[in-house]
């Protein structure tokens, strides 16, 4: 045996190394963009509300969307690892629908929250904004900031 023959070998360490750079990444995209939120003068209007009347109608529809596409992803994750009470085999398409209903459901989630970001902004002190719920018996629930 030479000593070039031990070059070969995959480290162990190669997971854990891409598991930091994709925690700091994400850390340092957290960090940026709490930042820019607190910077940020909220502007109280929308950017573009793309097809919908409202912004309102389009973050709806788009939250709806995404938390739709979510529900399908965990059902089909199931799917895959056999965790379903079904006994049915798996397709051979289904994990390239998992895979593309999680990047949908990211990319549907974008412009909400970029309009959140954008037109509301950040506040970090929560403590001063306190919400309470009430019953009205004629009204039905009703929010009081």
């Amino acid at each position: 045996m030479t000593a070039e023959a031990g070059l070969d070998r995959p480290t162990k360490s190669a997971p854990a190394v891409r598991l930091a750079v994709a925690f700091g990444a994400g850390a340092a995209i957290s960090v940026a963009l709490g930042t820019y939120g607190r910077v940020h003068d909220p502007t109280g209007h929308a950017l573009f509300t793309l097809f919908f009347t409202n912004t309102l109608s389009m973050k709806a529809w788009l939250a709806t969307v995404a938390v739709a596409l979510g529900i399908v992803q965990v059902l089909s994750a199931l799917w895959l690892y056999g965790r379903v009470p079904w006994k049915a085999s798996v397709p051979a398409w289904l994990g390239d629908a998992h895979r593309l209903t999680g990047t949908l459901a990211f990319v549907f989630s974008l412009p909400v929250a970029f309009h959140c970001l954008w037109s509301l902004g950040f506040k970090a002190h929560w403590s001063q904004s306190r919400v309470f719920m009430g019953m009205s018996s004629r009204n039905g629930p009703t929010v009081m900031a």
